[in-house]
């Protein structure tokens, strides 16, 4: 059997990230808020909030503050939903300000050295009531990825759920194993540099803490197996970070649509194409809009 994994060494890392991505998660909650009690939407918000917080359930997953897990996956949850198009009520934004008070504290304790609470019951309770909608989460939806049995034990439904929505939608479901070295630490390659480096290129579903047999190549005896989902081949997602010498392999294959085929009036075919449009989703418009105001938004800063 493994010696069980020592992650004490990485908590300094988890406190000093958390911090932000709880001000992150607490000031797009209250844009939220004054959004919707002026009768308007706030789809960028929302999708930061879910991004803190799901970042936070990954790095607290993998040092092992379960309180803090739980919390976040529902809150998370609730988070993917809204960015679905369900609509978040005034009750709902300050059960989630709740959870992120509630997340402050037990990250508190953990830098205080002192017992970290379990969750609170009831905020749970309220959390997983929210999140009785229809939901992508039912077992047929739910993706089985072929993984170590002490690995997919550790995969939640959400996380199942993730992978499979990726699938669905065209990406391809990939296991990425980093194994820690001194040499690499001196490079500045580190878990948190790896997980960086490929947030940036593929979408982390989480981050999953290994123990190995003490050896030349692991003298940690630890390694990262990061899952994610990505449209990049193998290669390229090996090539994001290539001094990390990733173990990249496929775990799931993207869902190909099949093609309806289409038939074409005369008059459709005689159409001429040279005239300047191009049909593009509503949706996709959006997103490169917003993409758009925040690379202005930055250019202005760096500017100033």
């Amino acid at each position: 059997m493994n010696p069980k994994v020592n992650l004490s060494e990485f908590v300094s890392g988890f406190l000093a990230e958390s911090d932000d991505l709880l001000s992150v998660a607490n000031t797009s909650l209250l844009a939220i808020e004054t959004a919707a009690k002026a009768g308007k939407g706030s789809p960028r918000a929302v999708r930061e909030a879910y991004r803190a917080l799901h970042t936070i359930k990954g790095l607290s997953s993998m040092v092992g503050v379960e309180p803090i897990v739980s919390l976040s996956h529902l809150m998370e949850a609730l988070l993917r939903r809204a960015d679905q198009g369900a609509q978040l009520s005034a009750e709902a934004v300050d059960v989630l300000l709740q959870g992120v008070r509630a997340i402050e504290l037990r990250v508190r304790a953990l830098r205080d050295d002192k017992p970290v609470p379990e969750a609170p019951a009831g905020l749970l309770q309220k959390l997983e009531q929210m999140d009785s909608g229809p939901s992508a989460s039912s077992k047929e939806q739910q993706a089985q990825v072929d993984l170590e049995p002490e690995l997919s034990a550790k995969l939640a439904a959400m996380d199942r759920d993730q992978l499979a929505q990726g699938i669905a939608a065209g990406k391809s479901a990939m296991r990425a194993e980093f194994t820690p070295t001194p040499a690499k630490a001196a490079q500045g390659v580190t878990i948190t540099s790896v997980r960086e480096q490929l947030r940036s290129a593929v979408e982390i579903v989480k981050v999953l803490p290994r123990s190995l047999p003490a050896s030349d190549g692991a003298p940690a005896g630890l390694s990262f197996v990061l899952l994610v989902l990505s449209e990049k081949s193998i290669d390229a997602v090996r090539a994001v970070m290539p001094q990390a010498g990733l173990q990249v392999s496929l775990l799931a294959a993207a869902e190909k649509a099949v093609a309806e085929p289409v038939e074409f009036e005369p008059d459709d075919v005689q159409m001429p194409l040279g005239n300047g449009l191009v049909r593009v989703e509503v949706a996709r418009l959006d997103d490169t809009m917003e993409k758009l105001s925040a690379l202005i938004v930055t250019r202005f800063r760096l500017a100033r």
